[in-house]
């Protein structure tokens, strides 16, 4: 499960299974919960998969793509539809690497951070059975071609993390958390370095389990507009005319009622900068060229309008 601060709701992935003896798996569909009633309701109109990895799961609130790993593919998932967005083979960069887990988007960079596993060719002394021991990098991914790349050469402390604790990132000291059950260790998202390690004391039967930091993502906005909402151009115009359109340098909103807010959104749903030169009037000098989209709050009215920068 993972909440999504764009919506004020809460995905996972839900299986179905015969309701006979053989209990044979049917799909699996990305689903939400009505955290109130406990109610489950599929977004998916038919299975993406038939299994994940216990390596994590994320939410691109602005993007609004639920991401998560089979192993071998990182899966992105449409939260407006249930479909498939994007998945890519997993592509790492070491020799020895094999797993990209216990993985946390982070709001400030819009990237997905995470544990790299690798196998190194040491018998484990401490197994009963012959196995190797593996050590963890801190890296991230690229999620929409799989591209896994390390933050730093220093591996971890540990060999191992809790599943049950998750992870989590603290946007305001750039530092990514994850457990091993006996300490909480905080990795640097600009180094990859070890920045703090706190011990745990537990009274006995307790554990940590799931942390999150709230601010992570907080008073997040979707700027990928729902694919299912088909706006004409009379329509895009009704209250709001954007011109010169297309144009190399400056665009002005000619709007009936005064512009309280604006974004600039690229054709992959991420948010540009630009320079505001009034009230009324942007220069996009610096964007490439391409096809844009101009969201324009206006008297707690919404418009979007479509716009070509030569």
């Amino acid at each position: 499960m993972r909440y999504n601060n764009s919506d004020n709701t809460l995905y996972g992935l839900a299986s179905l299974f015969e309701n006979n003896d053989n209990n044979a798996l049917i799909g699996m569909y990305l689903s939400k919960l009505n955290t109130e009633t406990g109610d489950l309701s599929p977004v998916s109109l038919s299975s993406i998969g038939t299994g994940y990895q216990l390596a994590g799961t994320a939410i691109n609130p602005r993007l609004m793509v639920y991401y998560y790993s089979t192993g071998s593919k990182f899966m992105g998932i449409d939260l407006y539809n249930g479909t498939v967005y994007s998945s890519p083979d997993i592509v790492f960069s070491g020799p020895n690497d094999f797993n990209f887990c216990n993985f946390a988007y982070n709001c400030v960079d819009d990237t997905i951070y995470g544990l790299v596993a690798e196998v190194i060719e040491v018998p484990d002394p401490n197994s009963s059975f012959p196995t190797n021991i593996y050590q963890m990098r801190f890296g991230k991914i690229n999620p929409s071609t799989g591209e896994v790349s390390y933050i730093s050469e220093t591996t971890l402390p540990t060999f191992s993390y809790s599943l049950n604790a998750g992870s989590t990132i603290d946007p305001n000291t750039n530092t990514y958390y994850y457990c091993d059950g006996a300490n909480v260790y905080g990795i640097s998202l600009l180094t990859g370095l070890t920045v703090s390690t706190t011990p745990l004391t537990y009274e006995d039967g307790m554990y940590v389990n799931m942390m999150t930091n709230y601010n992570n993502c907080l008073g997040a906005q979707a700027t990928r507009l729902d694919p299912s909402l088909s706006i004409s151009e009379n329509d895009l115009k009704v209250n709001a005319i954007v011109y010169p359109n297309p144009t190399s340098d400056n665009l002005t909103i000619d709007a009936e009622n005064p512009i309280d807010a604006f974004e600039v959104i690229d054709s992959n749903g991420r948010e540009v900068n630009v320079t505001r030169l009034n009230f009324t009037t942007l220069n996009v000098q610096n964007l490439q060229s391409g096809i844009y989209f101009l969201k324009i709050t206006s008297n707690n009215l919404t418009q979007v309008v479509k716009f070509v920068k030569m």
